[in-house]
């Protein structure tokens, strides 16, 4: 097994499980699983690619995580991925990247402060997101 191959093994595992836990069927596991390959090679991508957070600031971390999905969104087109795998492939850079898991943080704490405009311009997985975590109602 190579050192690539195991982190994202772990985090196979501990993500399955927690669905387990929260009562996922059989069948939902397995369209998951279907999805997995692709969604952990596009992650593999991207953990080089996340912008730093820096440590007081709030507007790195905002915008690392707009230009991470701006780069899942390129890749989406690229690769022909649907949209579960990106939200897939956010869901395992949550549990890979610590950098990454303070821009969306900061980013979820922040967004309310979007106007219209600002919110139009944001990337697909962006919104995609927003509507996945319930935050879409309360913009705009």
């Amino acid at each position: 097994m190579t050192s690539e191959k195991a982190p994202g093994s772990s985090v196979r595992s501990v993500f399955m499980d927690e669905l387990v836990a929260q009562g996922y069927s059989q069948v939902e596991l397995d369209h998951l699983t279907g999805l997995w390959p692709e969604a952990e090679r596009v992650t593999n991508d991207l953990v080089g690619q996340i912008p730093p957070v820096g440590w007081f600031s709030l507007h790195k971390p905002f915008m690392a995580f707009v230009t991470v999905c701006r780069a899942l969104d390129r890749l989406q087109a690229e690769r022909g991925l649907s949209d579960e795998q990106v939200q897939l492939a956010l869901a395992i850079l949550r549990l890979r990247s610590a950098p990454y898991c303070k821009a969306e943080r900061v980013f979820l704490a922040r967004v309310h402060r979007l106007n219209k405009d600002d919110y139009a311009g944001l990337p697909t997985s962006v919104r995609e997101f927003l509507l996945a975590v319930g935050r879409l109602a309360s913009l705009g």
